[in-house]
């Protein structure tokens, strides 16, 4: 194995014998990476897992565009794993990285605080399972066996960087470690649609089916709040709307966490190869998104007391190249902390 490719024996029954049934079983097991299998010679499958090779597997027509404004030289290897700080604010292509960003402030804080608020400015709810499995209080990475502990951030790095923890997964871990976490989503498409009523989030788990099978994998539902607890493990609530006024008006006292995934602003690709035929995708125009941008800093301004960390995913794939620039720098402008030295782009 190295920093980028991994290499499982995986049992002939867990697979499909029909190469393509087989491809989309690992396509949708291991989603942002590129798996491929063959048979060995004991007639179990080979599989090998590893970042996406090609430009085509970001679907953005202008991808080099923005790579070049990140970081000139930045390879599409090299494209998921890449992150920084500027201005005090985290910053990174991939959201994913911003479980990072938590993880080092709950190692300089040096405990779990009893309540956390998450704004989740985001065109998905991110609330898909982790390649972890429980281990008491902490996690195990199922691609590398690995203890990841959610207070210490190398190991947080690594299960990032296996990809164990993924973009539309980093939220599970850190619902399952926090006593309480209140999630203020807002959205403009189907989520603020489709959930108007307030929902409690539920610790659940689901068994691995491939690396691990049958092993606890930290999950997490959402559960009406009008039907009342059920006699689940309640991990905190969770509330949707397109409206951040409404959305911010009377969050709690405590600590404030700010995530902004800019494909909330326009999912023109949602990591699609056939975009251009949803005529329904979100693609407001540039004016519209800037637009959207100071609203919603404007929205913010009430409670910018609150807020301890702030980090900002990219998305390519999702979010156009040639809108990175303009939108990070006027987040990044508006909501930076004031004293902060920048730093370089880490990897």
């Amino acid at each position: 194995m190295s920093g980028s490719s991994y290499d499982f024996v995986v049992p002939r029954d867990l697979l499909a014998r029909d190469a393509v049934d087989r491809d989309l079983q690992l396509q949708a097991y291991f989603d942002e990476r590129v798996a491929s299998s063959e048979p060995d010679q004991h007639g179990d499958w080979r599989v090998t897992v590893g970042v996406p090779p090609t430009a085509d597997f970001y679907v953005d027509p202008r991808l080099e565009e923005g790579l070049t404004w990140w970081s000139a030289g930045t390879t599409i290897a090299e494209l998921p794993y890449s992150y920084r700080r500027e201005k005090g604010i985290f910053i990174a292509l991939s959201d994913v990285w911003t479980l990072l960003s938590w993880s080092e402030w709950l190692a300089g804080l040096g405990r779990y605080p009893d309540r956390v608020t998450v704004i989740h400015l985001d065109d998905h709810d991110d609330l898909m399972s982790p390649r972890l499995a429980l281990d008491g209080d902490n996690f195990v990475d199922l691609m590398t066996g690995a203890t990841v502990a959610l207070a210490h951030p190398v190991s947080v790095r690594n299960a990032i960087r296996s990809g164990a923890i993924g973009m539309g997964s980093f939220l599970a871990p850190f619902i399952h470690r926090l006593p309480f976490v209140d999630i203020r989503h807002l959205c403009d498409t189907g989520y603020a649609k489709l959930r108007t009523e307030p929902h409690l989030l539920v610790r659940k788990t689901q068994p691995d089916t491939l690396l691990r099978p049958a092993a606890a994998r930290p999950a997490v539902c959402l559960l009406p709040a009008s039907s009342g607890p059920d006699g689940s493990e309640i991990a905190g609530c969770y509330r949707a709307s397109d409206d951040a006024e409404f959305l911010f008006s009377d969050i709690p006292e405590g600590p404030v966490l700010l995530h902004i995934d800019l494909d909330f602003f326009n999912n023109r690709f949602n990591g699609n190869s056939d975009w251009a035929e949803n005529l329904h995708r979100h693609d407001p125009t540039d004016v519209a998104v800037q637009e959207r941008v100071e609203q919603v800093i404007a929205s913010l301004e009430p409670i910018r007391h609150k807020v301890v960390d702030v980090s900002i995913g990219i998305s390519p794939g999702f979010f156009p190249a040639e809108l990175w620039q303009p939108v990070c720098d006027t987040l990044i402008s508006e909501l930076a902390t004031p004293g902060v030295v920048s730093e370089n782009p880490r990897m």
